[in-house]
């Protein structure tokens, strides 16, 4: 609640938490989201490279990875997974501070890279066609549900900064507020959104 004081020990920190627009953004985003054409699957809901692992004997499963780590799993927007994966990468867990984490919005992948991932996935599919419409249609989702995917981490954070009143929580919030507001930008400028 901005209306709370002293919800953090650096007040600086507190003030730019804040001072962002919640509300504002929740409506834009909702409002965006529902030109993505994303379908709603089953979604693992916490995809990332720690949760994807790769056998030693690849032969012992079907496409050679097992995914692990299922507690966030539900039905979700297909883009969701996609976008929150490739947010991942913008932040290094654990930082050598452990438990700080390191964000550098240079490590979100672009665009040659999500369509490598993204074509796997369509290649898999025997509901999807293997052709550029598909693809391009399938990085747009990513794309856009990135931006709930930082959105809802940073909601998460400043819930726990609020919690436990530790300064980690709230700089990891302001750090995914810092990545929304990038992604958006460049959302506007990839997609020419209003």
């Amino acid at each position: 609640d901005p209306n709370d004081s002293q919800l953090l020990q650096d007040s600086e920190l507190e003030r730019q938490l804040c001072a962002f627009d919640y509300t504002y953004e929740i409506n834009w985003l909702r409002q965006l989201l529902t030109t993505s054409g994303s379908p709603v699957v089953f979604s693992h809901n916490d995809l990332s490279k720690g949760n994807i692992l790769i056998p030693d004997d690849s032969t012992a499963y079907a496409d050679g990875m097992v995914f692990i780590d299922y507690e966030w799993a539900h039905y979700n927007y297909r883009g969701f997974d996609f976008g929150n994966y490739f947010c991942k990468f913008v932040f290094n867990f654990p930082d050598p501070d452990y438990p700080r984490v390191c964000m550098d919005l240079n490590a979100f992948p672009k665009d040659y890279d999500k369509r490598l991932f993204i074509k796997e996935y369509i290649k898999h599919s025997k509901s999807l066609t293997n052709d550029k419409q598909t693809e391009d249609q399938v990085v747009k989702e990513a794309d856009y549900f990135s931006l709930a995917s930082h959105l809802m981490w940073a909601l998460w954070s400043v819930n726990k900064a609020h919690l436990s009143k530790l300064d980690v929580y709230a700089e990891n919030g302001k750090d995914r507020l810092t990545a929304y507001m990038a992604h958006k930008e460049y959302l506007i400028r990839e997609y020419h959104i209003k």
